[in-house]
């Protein structure tokens, strides 16, 4: 099924009022949105700028799911194949997905965007918003959506061992496998499309997610490798998150917590 038919199907995707209805006002995409209702706050980055907040919605992407790996494709990951590979949703497939939007089995249930000015000085001619005159652009800082419900879907799965100044000890990481995310959302900026270290690479039209410490878990976990190579399995995942974070204020992360799991 193509995006453009999935889209379709997954009602209530929408242009949200709650987002986007105010003419003068757009995001830096050209999007049209409506910051009349949105809280106020402090920016925790730079103090003399406010953030504008609107609950209810988050920018978001739907998903091919189509995947390679290292460990099921390396013939994928030779120099002249690079073209060829997945990543992450172009910034056109991205909407405003309001709370209650059905994913399979997720629903979306906790969602928001915050919004900055954007510095009239870095808009540049050839962007939409400047060339048919709108003044008011604000920046998406970052958008959050939480998800009821679980899936259980195969993929790749890999433990840090050892400590960095991001990284813990057993720390896990989750990459779906081809088409197991089709039809499933992807959020603005956020973690996913490629992957590698030096054991294992992934590519995928996809989210990663970080599953926390494996000590952590009741479940036993003792099939992931210790060397931080990968193996395929099927996991079970709930308390699904994706955020996004305007890459000029922080890192991006999506987590998931680890129901079952079967090597």
């Amino acid at each position: 099924m193509s995006i453009k038919k999935l889209l379709l199907c997954l009602a209530p995707i929408v242009v949200l009022s709650a987002c986007s209805s105010s003419a003068d006002t757009v995001d830096e995409y050209g999007n049209i949105i409506d910051l009349s209702s949105a809280s106020v706050e402090q920016n925790p980055v730079f103090s003399d700028e406010k953030l504008y907040v609107t609950d209810g919605c988050a920018y978001i992407a739907v998903c091919g799911g189509k995947a390679y790996s290292t460990l099921e494709n390396p013939e994928m990951f030779e120099d002249d194949k690079e073209s060829l590979l997945p990543g992450k949703p172009e910034l056109s497939e991205y909407s405003y997905v309001k709370e209650g939007t059905v994913f399979k089995d997720l629903t979306l249930s906790d969602a928001s965007t915050e919004f900055y000015p954007r510095p009239s000085s870095v808009i540049g001619a050839d962007e939409k918003d400047a060339s048919d005159g709108r003044k008011n652009v604000y920046n998406i800082s970052k958008t959050s959506a939480f998800f009821d419900g679980t899936v259980t879907l195969k993929g790749y799965i890999t433990k840090s061992n050892s400590q960095s100044g991001y990284r813990e000890v057993g720390e896990i990481d989750f990459f779906p496998a081809d088409g197991e995310w089709e039809g499933m959302p992807f959020i603005w900026n956020g973690w996913g499309g490629h992957w590698g270290n030096d054991k294992f690479s992934v590519a995928m039209n996809a989210p990663s997610f970080y599953l926390g410490i494996a000590d952590d878990y009741d479940l036993d976990l003792s099939a992931i490798p210790d060397d931080e190579s990968a193996i395929l399995a099927e996991v079970t995942l709930t308390d699904i998150t994706l955020i996004g974070y305007d890459f000029n204020f922080g890192q991006s992360t999506n987590s998931a917590r680890l129901v079952d799991f079967n090597a």
